[in-house]
């Protein structure tokens, strides 16, 4: 009767323990029937552990083989041996590992990326993984972006594109900003099956991020394309780009053909967002070199100011060959007594000066090698040549622009002046106290390139003849008419002087003769155009 009772005694353990280890799963922190007895699940062992006044799973530990009980399959509650030789074999319970990533099957279209805050560029990266489940999966699936610093940045929850529901794939992307950090970031994923397990903040790939080093600003498809006496200077730069948010101005070099060169800077009067054009006026043209440049020009380079004063690499650009557009003129020619009048048609446009030239010659066309002087010059139309013979001579006309450079020449008319019978041929006094001194003339010629002179005018004078001479020996004639009075006051302008000898020099020799009015000259009288100073002798850059 004892042995049967021992029998049943023993039998009500051993179903009871088993209803225990069935009714409580080991998982961290649940509750456990003893402390000291251990269970499998997923290959992991839990130890039941006293806390407090509970006795709860600890966090496990991974078996590096598969652990199985002799007296089934599959994982389960494992009771640890006691000293006492009647400890009851709780039987292994088979647990569910919940959702894991597939083996293999995540990609990412980059690992490593490049952003640059400065031009506004950033990624995107694709991902795509699958998840397996012994269950149908999945409640939840959440793509994560977590930064260098273990911040999530970014969170996406995503549903299968394809599969079943123990064995699902999925695909999303996320964008880097431009302002992304650099650094190694991640993407993560977490999901959650039906059954309420879970896997979390499961690494799939690490993603290194580079941040492009800044740039300076620079322009874009500049061009230099003159329209009458300006120089455009054409070019693109997007103002609306982070990178060029701080250009406040345009550093701008002119080069000359012999090497010569030197800038300035331009402010836009309205900021223009991507197209922009630097106009180089008639009046930036004169301070830049002292005078007026045109078929000098050889190049332009821009180049943007940014910040507080840093000038960008410039872009640089030929300069096409200027050519004036004024057209050639058409004229006509009348004689008059000692001389004729020149009446000439220049159409919509409006030259700067008008130069009268003469070849003295009975041929009605122009002889090869011909060279025409001029005889007078002005802006007057017409225009009054008098002369101190009466012999042929073929007359023609070229306009010169504020440039002081030449349209093509006129039609060449041949004409005789007509003779008196009887003509005086006494000439007037010779100039007496002729000065001469460098000086400015208002708007057009700012700098100092224009010849001043002073002299008293003889009785019966009513024209004068200036002659000056450059260093090389080349020569130019001037006309100048009088004003009626004895003190005369002439101004040979830098575009008169330019139009004659095509260069400005420093210094010249000359020569003054007084006309009558019928053409008959006084002796000449010479002077000298003292050398011209240099404004920046002495000024250290």
């Amino acid at each position: 009767m004892r042995r049967f009772q021992t029998f049943l005694l023993s039998f009500a353990v051993l179903i009871t323990g088993v209803g225990v280890a069935q009714a409580a799963l080991p998982k961290a922190g649940a509750t456990c029937p003893k402390a000291g007895m251990t269970a499998l699940n997923a290959n992991v062992k839990f130890t039941c552990i006293k806390s407090g006044k509970k006795t709860v799973w600890n966090q496990g530990v991974t078996l590096s083989s598969p652990v199985t009980n002799k007296g089934g399959s599959g994982g389960g509650i494992v009771p640890t041996p006691t000293p006492s030789p009647t400890a009851p074999v709780v039987p292994v319970v088979q647990v569910n590992p919940g959702p894991v990533i597939k083996p293999g099957s995540v990609k990412l279209s980059n690992t490593s990326v490049t952003v640059d805050p400065q031009q506004g560029t950033s990624a995107q990266v694709n991902v795509s993984f699958a998840i397996t489940d012994t269950q149908p999966c999945c409640s939840i699936v959440t793509l994560v972006l977590v930064d260098p610093n273990g911040k999530a940045q970014a969170t996406t929850n995503l549903t299968p594109i394809s599969g079943t529901p123990n064995d699902a794939s999925y695909q999303g992307y996320f964008t880097l900003s431009s302002n992304a950090m650099a650094g190694n970031w991640s993407a993560q994923v977490t999901a959650q099956d039906f059954k309420g397990l879970a896997i979390s903040n499961i690494n799939l790939s690490d993603i290194s991020v580079a941040v492009a080093a800044p740039k300076a600003p620079s322009v874009s498809n500049l061009s230099a394309v003159w329209s009458n006496t300006t120089l455009n200077l054409n070019f693109d730069l997007d103002l609306s780009l982070p990178a060029n948010f701080l250009v406040t101005q345009y550093e701008v070099t002119i080069t000359l053909n012999d090497g010569t060169s030197s800038n300035y800077q331009y402010m836009e009067p309205v900021r223009s967002p991507l197209h922009h054009t630097i106009p180089f006026t008639l009046q930036q043209n004169a301070a830049l070199f002292g005078f007026l440049q045109s078929t000098t020009i050889k190049s332009v380079s821009v180049a943007p100011v940014f910040g507080v004063g840093a000038v960008s690499i410039p872009a640089k650009a030929d300069v096409p060959q200027y050519q004036s557009s004024l057209p050639a003129p058409i004229i006509t020619v009348t004689p008059m007594t000692n001389g004729y009048t020149v009446a000439w048609d220049s159409g919509n446009s409006t030259p700067h000066m008008v130069s009268i030239q003469e070849y003295k010659t009975s041929s009605q066309t122009t002889p090869d090698g011909a060279i025409f002087n001029g005889v007078a010059s002005g802006s007057t139309n017409p225009v009054s040549v008098f002369v101190s013979d009466t012999s042929p001579r073929l007359v023609r006309v070229v306009f010169y622009d504020a440039l002081g450079v030449a349209s093509s020449p006129s039609n060449v008319v041949s004409v005789t002046p007509l003779s008196v019978a009887v003509v005086n041929v006494a000439g007037p006094a010779p100039i007496a106290e002729v000065t001469s001194y460098w000086s400015t003339n208002g708007m057009s010629d700012p700098v100092g390139n224009t010849i001043l002179m002073k002299f008293n005018a003889p009785a019966n004078s009513s024209r004068f003849q200036v002659t000056l001479t450059a260093p090389n020996g080349k020569s130019g004639v001037f006309y100048f008419n009088s004003n009626g009075a004895t003190a005369q006051a002439l101004l040979l302008s830098q575009n008169d002087i330019f139009a004659q000898f095509g260069a400005y020099y420093s210094q010249y020799s000359g020569s003054i003769i007084a006309l009558s009015p019928i053409g008959n000259a006084s002796t000449a009288t010479s002077f000298v155009v003292p050398l011209r100073g240099n404004p920046l002798a002495g000024i250290t850059p």
